[in-house]
């Protein structure tokens, strides 16, 4: 099944210059903050996500979140840890939160930082998400579509969309905190 792609004239760039990175987004995302707990750390949380009503697509959800972690929280549960170690433990946490099959995972590289990408099934539905998540500066930056059924990765809008990730500030990839 070929899908229909948006047109080029309808992508947004969100910058976030502050956050440190750029993406494209088929349209302008709404954008969400919050400040939730994390095993008695807080974790501020920043998403931006759009809806995709073309019904020639199953992509329906595409979004980035951003998860700011403390120095403290750092500090305490993943000082002495690589990267890798550390994404994957959020990761993991993410993953059963939200009752999700990981089908595959594999390591990737986006402008000098180390990532991790993942497809996942939800458990009680034919539902996808394709992900790639990326450390840096204390915070983990994860870029994801949500799609009805399983698709091709390589289709032209899922490829857009990752490809347009800019990750802007390279003076921090490591998890270890200075004091």
């Amino acid at each position: 099944m070929i899908f229909k792609a948006f047109s080029e004239e309808t992508w947004y760039t969100l910058n976030q210059e502050d956050l440190n990175f750029s993406i494209d987004f088929p349209s302008e995302p709404i954008s969400n903050q919050m400040k939730r707990n994390l095993d008695g750390y807080e974790v501020t949380y920043s998403l931006w996500q759009t809806l995709d009503d073309n019904e020639d697509t199953p992509i329906l959800i595409y979004q980035i979140i951003t998860y700011q972690f403390s120095d403290k929280y750092i500090n305490d549960n993943y000082k002495n840890k690589q990267t890798e170690e550390f994404l994957k433990s959020i990761l993991k946490g993410f993953k059963e939160g939200i009752n999700l099959e990981e089908i595959e995972s594999s390591e990737i590289e986006k402008d000098g930082f180390l990532g991790i990408q993942n497809l996942w099934k939800f458990k009680d539905s034919k539902n996808h998400i394709y992900s790639q998540s990326y450390y840096f500066n204390k915070r983990i930056i994860q870029v994801t579509i949500l799609t009805s059924s399983e698709i091709d990765t390589n289709s032209l809008d899922m490829k857009k969309f990752f490809n347009s990730l800019k990750l802007l500030d390279k003076s921090d990839t490591t998890v270890e905190v200075q004091k």
